[in-house]
């Protein structure tokens, strides 16, 4: 039976797990105090074992039938036996087969050649395990002393045998030949050695064979000095070699420099610490307890820290150089160069246990340090491996190995785990994994991989690069002129155009980035990738981003180089042919006309400006709107111009009230022009259509324009202008319709509001002056309406609009008031019996728009007075009698005065008021013709008995110049104050000296208040557009139910 069999007899009653507890237990040496002996023919196993924790201890015990060889019994004072050996015979615990494991692994240490197979019929394994008499197993207990004598330097060792003493082997030699021989040796009465009886362990022997050498080399070379007596003498230089045949557990004591150590032999790197401080250009190196003692010359001996420490071969002699500094000088100095410390923490990563860093050296270290970031994608998962190479080492931070205290002292894992952490990722096992949403991988990918650059370099793999965030760079763009337009040519890389639209919404819905089909992210919050999808959007007529190119017509060449230069889309690249356009248009810029010395005026500096204006969008073949507030001479800018474009036609079209003034102007700045004008009876107009061709321009209205539109329909005019442009404001009227049916190479709209309501008018301006330049009404609302910024950037060339603030130094101030008057005690009776029957009215029925507006009406003209309404009506006007003394007043103060009202029943009133006040007046409705509001006009300017004039809002708020006015009276307010402005620029406009006062009479407590009120919360419209001052002027064009009831509190 071997040995052997009797432990796999034990082991194999235990299950694997158990078996593998109890390996574990053993490996980690918790296994002690083995012990065995025999009684009759039972083998007993003793042994005690601790707890991983070390906090208990477990008592074993095994019985072998030696017979049988089987497992007759065991014990543990465990849980797990206690609980488990009631059901089942012969359970074994982990502890039991800790102690089987150590049992065995005793046994082939202390009884040679054990592994040979033995049998135990007249062996020595048989004696050893089944003889009569129990085998015991002596302890070698060893003391050295350091012998230095001055000359020479060395030790001295001497042994005892412990039994139940400590006994002194008093002769090395005679022990050596009684061991050999098989001879009993008499310690003293309590002990006798007997070699067959008395075995020892295997490092134990080998230092008795150690002993018998040293008694070889005195035999041979006749010395006695080397073993005397009970004393071996081990030379300094031979202490490691006799040292590392001890037992790693066995303590000795070693006496040096009159100091006793007690210790086992470790063969490790001494643990001791160091610290390493910057200090000015240098770095100073210290032990942070005693220095270690050198035992020897060779230095491959120490005490630290009252231990014996034997280091690994490869760092002996690193630990003599250092050790030997710190004795000499009690520090190590280093110079202040990358390639010294590199070395030197190489060296002390070998041989120190810690290394404590100042903050100076931890960032000057820090230098050397390489932490890398493999980032890779399996499938949908990402995961980051995170390594620090540091000299010759590249370690995992998230292995055991990088948990040592010299890394610990950069907290750089910390730092690393605490900005994964932020991405989302978090650890599991070796690597970190990536947990986070779409969001949040968009943002580690566009910002932090950059950010964790500056702790490392980060490297990506294959699979993870097919991950992009996709920015401006990334996108292809050329423009090249083909048939008469521009192709816009455009891609992505890594993205499909059908997806192009979707971007768009995206962007338009203020998305960070849009994910495509493949998992990449286009970074929406790259402004240059805004701004190309955004001029795509603008640029797209037909609502279609799928084909990877856009026609553009040549009018929008200037706003597309404009944003390519401004946005700095430098990636659109353009041919020569767009270059072209756009250096000629600047050349035309640059270039200032001559006015035609024909031409009997003198034209201000901005108007020969925008002289200069009309000349190069009419030599490109575009058209524009020439927007210059009232009174700055818009007429005169265009008659220069057409005088300067000889043998070309022109067809000016304009409000009925204005058609003579242009006669006159033409007639007074351009007498060479020859004009037809086509207004009047049939008779008239068709001798001037039938006779079309003998005329440079022709003149005519609106209204005729209509009547007459057969004769215009085939012919295509060099120019086509028309006048007070805000007539067209309304697409679907029948003036807009026509008049966008006149064919001409050059179409100019002249208006002092371009937009009063709201954007549509503006569309439908440009309608006329380049159809389809603002796209369909319908695109127009889609791409414009909440985007009036790039609206401005897209009509800026085609439209010129000057303020006379900004233009017209010498023009005198415009001083406005708000005039309350409170209405008379029977009117304001009245007035409020009809707001709380109009009130009811709304509130119990369901009242539509326009009979809204006509109860509106009704309570603007009780504001004004009463007796329009109602009959017999003797209560007074509040209004007319504060307007009678204003009037009185600026007559007494030589004051030419104009009063405005968009009632003329209520000035037909005024005038009956001022008849009875014998005050001679004129006046102006609808109803006055063409011919006689010129004579009214030029009458009033000269005349010095009649100072006032009633003047139709409606009729007289444009074409008239009555520049002699210097006080403006608005009777009542209307919903559009831009109109109400244009009237009063009949007065206050070129040609006027004096400063012009502007009062607006409002019914205190009444609508009229409410009116000026939402005027004031609604003016943002025409600044945002126009960028001008006639914001203040924005029209009330739609009313909520909400705003409605508000007018009637």
């Amino acid at each position: 039976m071997k040995l052997k069999n009797i432990v796999y007899e034990i082991l194999n009653l235990g299950a694997n797990l158990t078996k593998s507890q109890g390996k574990k237990l053993f490996d980690l040496d918790l296994a002690t105090n083995i012990k065995s002996k025999k009684i009759d023919n039972i083998y007993h196993i003793y042994g005690k074992v601790f707890s991983e924790n070390k906090a208990k201890e477990y008592n074993c015990h095994i019985k072998i039938d030696l017979k049988t060889g089987k497992v007759i019994g065991s014990t543990c004072n465990c849980d797990d036996f206690y609980n488990n050996s009631k059901f089942k015979d012969r359970f074994i615990c982990k502890h039991i087969i800790a102690t089987t494991y150590k049992f065995y692994h005793l046994a082939q240490e202390k009884i040679p050649n054990l592994k040979q197979p033995y049998k135990l019929n007249g062996d020595r394994l048989v004696k050893c395990i089944v003889d009569k008499n129990t085998i015991e197993i002596l302890d070698l207990n060893i003391k050295i002393k350091n012998i230095n004598t001055g000359k020479c330097n060395y030790y001295e060792a001497e042994f005892r045998i412990a039994n139940k003493h400590d006994n002194l082997i008093a002769s090395l030699e005679d022990f050596i030949k009684a061991k050999n021989k098989k001879e009993l040796l008499k310690f003293n009465n309590e002990f006798t050695y007997d070699p067959n009886k008395h075995i020892f362990s295997k490092s134990d022997e080998d230092i008795l064979d150690f002993i018998e050498e040293y008694l070889e080399i005195e035999k041979i070379n006749n010395k006695s000095n080397l073993v005397n007596g009970k004393n071996l003498r081990i030379l300094s230089n031979n202490l490691k070699r006799f040292l590392l045949l001890i037992e790693k557990d066995k303590k000795i004591e070693l006496s040096y420099n009159y100091i006793t150590y007690k210790s086992k032999i470790n063969t490790t790197k001494l643990p001791f610490s160091l610290t390493i401080k910057q200090n000015n250009n240098m770095f100073t190196v210290k032990t942070q307890k005693k220095v270690p003692i050198i035992l020897n010359e060779k230095g491959d001996v120490y005490i630290y820290n009252r231990e014996i420490y034997i280091p690994p071969k490869d760092i002996q002699n690193y630990y003599k150089e250092i050790v030997g500094e710190f004795i000499s000088i009690g520090e190590i100095n280093l110079s202040k160069n990358i390639n010294t410390i590199k070395s030197f923490l190489k060296i002390s990563n070998n041989i120190a246990n810690k290394i404590f860093l100042d903050e100076g050296s931890k960032e000057y270290i820090s230098k050397i340090m390489d932490t890398k970031f493999y980032f890779n994608k399996i499938y949908n998962n990402i995961s980051c491996t995170v390594k620090v190479k540091y000299l010759d080492k590249e370690i995992n931070i998230l292995k055991e190995e990088y948990d040592i205290d010299f890394f610990k002292e950069f907290k750089l894992k910390d730092k690393i785990d605490i900005e994964l952490e932020r991405f989302r990722f978090i650890k599991k096992n070796d690597k970190f994994e990536f947990i986070g949403n779409d969001d949040e991988l968009y943002y580690f990918l566009k910002e932090g991989l950059n950010i964790l650059s500056a702790f490392g370099e980060v490297i990506l793999s294959n699979s993870f690069k097919d991950i992009k965030v996709l920015d401006s760079s990334y996108i292809n763009s050329f423009i090249n002129y083909e048939n008469s337009y521009y192709n816009v040519n455009y891609d992505i890389d890594g993205i499909d155009f059908y997806e192009y639209r979707n971007i768009l919404s995206s962007i338009k819905d203020n998305k960070k980035y849009f994910k495509t089909k493949n998992n990449n992210f286009l970074d929406l919050t790259d402004t240059k990738v805004k701004d190309f999808f955004k001029l795509l959007d603008i640029l797209n007529y037909e609502e279609n981003l799928s084909d990877g190119h856009l026609k553009v017509d040549k009018n929008k060449i200037i706003y597309l180089e404009n944003i390519i230069e401004n946005k700095g889309l430098s990636f659109i690249r353009c041919d020569e042919t767009l270059k072209k356009i756009s250096t000629k248009l600047e050349n035309k810029k640059a270039v200032k006309c001559i006015v035609p010395s024909s031409f009997n005026g003198v034209l201000k500096d901005y108007q020969i400006i925008g002289y200069n204006w009309l000349k190069t969008i009419a030599s490109m073949n575009f058209g524009g709107i020439l927007a210059d507030e009232m009174g700055l001479g818009k007429t005169i800018q265009i008659i220069a111009f057409l005088l300067s474009e000889e043998n070309k036609k022109a067809l000016i079209v304009t409000p009925t009230s204005l058609i003579y003034n242009w006669q006159n102007e033409l007639k007074t700045f351009a007498p060479t022009i020859n004009v037809g004008i086509i207004h009047g009876n049939s008779k008239e107009r068709l001798d001037i259509l039938e006779n079309k061709n003998n005329y440079d321009v022709i003149l005519t209205t609106y209204g005729t324009l209509k009547n007459d539109f057969t004769f215009y329909k085939d012919r295509v005019y060099d120019y086509c202008i028309i006048d007070e442009a805000q007539n067209i404001k309304n697409s679907k009227s029948q003036n807009s319709k026509v008049v966008k049916e006149i064919k001409a190479n050059c179409k100019i709209a002249l208006t002092g509001t371009p937009l009063e309501n709201n954007l549509y008018e503006l569309w439908s301006i440009f309608d006329f002056v380049m159809p389809g330049y603002l796209y369909t009404e319908e695109q127009f609302k889609n791409k414009f309406l909440d985007n009036i910024e790039e609206l401005k950037k897209l009509i800026n060339p085609f439209i010129l609009r000057r303020l006379k603030s900004d233009v017209i130094t010498e023009l005198k101030d415009k001083i406005e008031k708000k005039h309350l008057v409170e209405m008379t005690r029977e009117q304001k009776q009245i007035y409020n019996s009809y707001v709380i029957d109009i009130k009811n009215k709304i509130k119990n029925s369901k009242t539509d728009n326009i009979t809204v507006f006509s109860y509106l009406t009704k309570l603007r003209e009780l504001c004004l007075d009463q007796s329009i309404l109602i009959d017999n009506y003797k209560g007074g006007s509040g209004k007319i009698n504060a307007a009678i003394t204003l009037i009185k007043n600026g007559i007494n103060n030589n004051r030419k005065i104009l009063i405005f009202s968009q009632f003329t029943s209520v000035l037909e009133k005024i005038g009956e008021r001022l008849k009875l006040e014998n005050i001679d007046y004129f006046y102006l409705d609808g109803k006055t013709p063409a011919k006689e509001r010129l004579e009214y006009v030029n009458d009033f300017n000269i005349s010095v008995n009649k100072s006032v004039f009633l003047i139709s809002l409606k009729a007289g708020g444009t074409g008239l110049n009555l520049t002699s006015a210097n006080l403006v009276i608005h009777f009542d307010p209307w919903w559009n104050p831009a109109v109400e402005d244009q009237a009063t620029d009949r007065a206050h406009r070129i040609g006027q000296k004096d400063i012009v006062e502007v009062i607006k009479l409002i019914s205190k407590d009444s609508i009229e208040e409410k009116i000026i009120s939402m005027q004031d919360d609604k003016r943002e419209l025409i600044n945002e557009v126009m960028n001008s001052d006639i914001s203040d002027k924005i029209v009330i064009n739609k009313l909520t139910y909400e705003e409605i009831l508000e007018l009637f509190k």
